[in-house]
């Protein structure tokens, strides 16, 4: 009985060190305050606004999926493995370049459906989607600034700047939704994921702008990874928003 006691004690100690807790607890900080900011920030929007904004953040949602390429499951994946982290940083540069491609062509992509009235029944709700696709780009670094921690094993350093990030933005939205509304609701989120960006830079580092070769090529598991993962996220995304 001493010896399983012993082996309990022993295993939760090895998670704790590896940042379990840390990861957990951030993710339910992370459910605990959008839950809170969609209930205050119900309280100072009417309906149709509330109703105007869930359009456009499921829009935006499919488009950062898309935009991400599953770049982040792929970083995650294959930067985990053992191997010199010169290697990695430059899976993470040669990443970046994808991603920044990428979502330049999805955010080309939203403007011109939204101009021609398809994706949105308005001009005015069409306007603001497009205003609110600035956020793009910075989600999609997040998810893959955040993946690379993970895989570096970089977890509590990883969870303390993913806690800094969801603080900061649920102060910054809630308290400007009350002051000015429906607009500074927009802005305020698109400067909240910006400004998110900082902590997991500042933990990353800048090496990866340096790193990525001109013959560099990732490993074929990659692509694979990353094609599974666009479509696993993009149906989950459809099931939640469709």
């Amino acid at each position: 009985m001493l010896k399983i006691v012993n082996q309990g004690f022993s295993l939760v100690k090895n998670v704790a060190q590896k940042g379990f807790f840390h990861l957990l607890s951030v993710n339910f900080l992370t459910q605990f305050l959008s839950f809170g900011t969609s209930l205050l920030v119900a309280k100072f929007l009417s309906p149709v606004e509330l109703g105007e904004i869930k359009i456009i953040q499921s829009y935006t949602g499919l488009f950062v999926v898309m935009a991400g390429l599953g770049l982040n499951s792929a970083i995650l994946k294959i930067c985990s493995a053992e191997g010199p982290e010169e290697n990695k940083l430059d899976i993470l540069g040669r990443s970046i370049i994808y991603a920044v491609l990428s979502t330049l062509g999805f955010l080309l992509l939203l403007i011109v459906l939204s101009f021609f009235g398809i994706l949105t029944p308005s001009k005015h709700l069409a306007l603001w989607l497009i205003v609110y696709s600035v956020s793009i780009p910075f989600l999609v670094a997040t998810d893959i600034f955040s993946a690379f921690l993970q895989a570096l094993k970089k977890i509590k350093q990883m969870a303390g700047a993913r806690a800094i990030i969801e603080i900061q933005t649920f102060v910054i939205i809630v308290f400007c939704t009350w002051r000015w509304g429906f607009r500074a609701f927009i802005f305020s989120t698109i400067f909240a994921f910006a400004a998110g960006l900082l902590p997991l830079i500042y933990q990353t580092g800048t090496g990866f702008l340096n790193s990525s070769k001109a013959t560099f090529s990732f490993p074929k598991e990659f692509y694979s990874v990353a094609i599974f993962s666009v479509l696993a996220n993009g149906v989950g995304i459809l099931g939640q928003y469709g």
